[in-house]
């Protein structure tokens, strides 16, 4: 069944390049970090 999610997502696959979802990684390991010395 086509769904909302797998149409945004492959939204993505054509948008998002490589260089871009590295970006996206690692502010989300910045952000988990911050998270973790704030708790």
């Amino acid at each position: 069944m086509f769904t909302s999610l797998e149409f945004i997502k492959g939204l993505f696959y054509l948008v998002i390049t490589e260089d871009t979802l590295q970006a996206i990684w690692y502010a989300l390991l910045l952000m988990c970090s911050i998270l973790l010395m704030v708790i």
